[in-house]
């Protein structure tokens, strides 16, 4: 069961996407209405995913909590957008959210966008374990080894090639 915040500062749609996902399955780990909330929450509590309000009440809005999580607690979020947000917007596509949802909520599009952001995020992960797999096999081989572009000029080597006194000529 994937766990799931929602920071929204309007109640009532949060209790609607609340009922929404624990309908289809989902954990609602918190309903927040700051930035601030969601940030204390999660000193303690782990979610898979945060729906974020763009607008937010507190110190600074959705966007810049929202982009701090995703590059420190690797944590995906999903934008929700107000018809009166479109200033932020633009802020919000810049941090690379993995998707948008916009209001007046419709239940069918706002579980579509909470699954492919989950598909995603642990699509990506798994990309990283087999980034983290294919460098140490890389760096590990004993015969050095060299890529080169098109110019003969080097992109990359493993380490057996960096300790080695190989000459490459060019």
């Amino acid at each position: 069961q994937k766990h799931i915040a929602i920071v929204e500062e309007d109640n009532s749609s949060a209790s609607e996407i609340c009922q929404t996902l624990e309908s289809h399955g989902f954990s609602v780990t918190a309903l927040c209405s700051t930035g601030e909330e969601i940030l204390e929450l999660l000193k303690t509590d782990a979610v898979d995913l945060i729906l974020f309000g763009i607008s937010m009440k507190g110190n600074s809005d959705g966007v810049h909590t929202a982009d701090i999580l995703m590059k420190t607690r690797n944590i995906p979020v999903v934008y929700m957008v107000g018809p009166s947000d479109e200033n932020l917007l633009q802020k919000a596509h810049q941090s690379h959210p993995y998707g948008f949802v916009y209001k007046p909520f419709d239940g069918k599009v706002l579980l579509s966008a909470v699954k492919m952001a989950l598909y995603r995020h642990d699509h990506e992960k798994k990309l990283l374990r087999n980034e983290d797999k294919y460098r140490t096999l890389y760096n590990s081989i004993t015969d050095g080894f060299i890529r080169t572009d098109s110019t003969r000029k080097i992109i990359e080597c493993n380490n057996a090639f960096k300790g080695s006194s190989y000459i490459y000529d060019t």
